[in-house]
């Protein structure tokens, strides 16, 4: 087949993979396995180098969930993945490399249990289950238009993916300071990042 486009199996394959690892998160925080691998991670490209994209530029979406994966956000997700594939091909054509990750926290988090008021640090701990960064790198050596492709491309899945249940429908929409995009200004946006104004204000403070 036209090795652009992914076939069955590879999407398959990219369910199947995506679900294993939402599977690992449900483990109980006590477990061995869980404690010898605090962080899950998934890490996908279309990129045939890796080498090629340290020095291109990135958009990026970081969003926290607060409720596990499902089938419903696997099944989405696969679909915009292989629209990529199918409207602006690989790599070498459309000029985009994709990269995401689940960063699992787990159910017991020792950073919010030992210091839930945080007094201690102004990291905005706020019961996440995941962080799911999605990074697109694009060069518009290749596709001049790249750029543009990567923001719509970003925008609809993130748009799309937000009304599902790990993001209660639309109505959580938690980011990490760390991993900011969109309105750069805090003062506008800190709600997003922070959990109330008074940790907001610590921080100013440190800073």
């Amino acid at each position: 087949g036209d090795a652009s486009q992914p076939g069955d199996d590879d999407v398959e394959y990219m369910s199947q993979l995506v679900l294993s690892t939402a599977k690992s998160l449900s483990m109980t925080p006590f477990e061995s396995k869980q404690e010898q691998m605090t962080m899950s991670q998934l890490m996908m490209t279309m990129c045939e180098d890796y080498g090629t994209m340290a020095p291109m530029p990135y958009m990026l979406r970081s969003h926290y969930m607060r409720h596990n994966i499902d089938e419903e956000f696997v099944d989405l997700f696969v679909d915009r993945i292989e629209l990529i594939y199918r409207k602006y091909g690989k790599f070498k054509k459309s000029g985009m490399a994709l990269i995401f990750m689940l960063n699992a926290f787990g159910t017991h988090n020792g950073m919010y249990d030992n210091d839930p008021r945080m007094i201690k640090t102004s990291f905005p701990f706020r019961k996440q289950l995941i962080a799911f960064p999605v990074l697109m790198f694009y060069d518009t050596r290749i596709q001049r238009v790249a750029g543009k492709m990567t923001k719509k491309w970003l925008d609809d899945t993130m748009e799309i993916l937000m009304l599902t249940k790990p993001y209660d429908y639309g109505l959580d929409d938690y980011r990490e300071p760390s991993l900011t995009f969109g309105d750069l200004n805090i003062q506008n946006v800190w709600p997003l990042y922070y959990h109330n104004e008074s940790a907001f204000r610590r921080l100013t403070e440190i800073k």
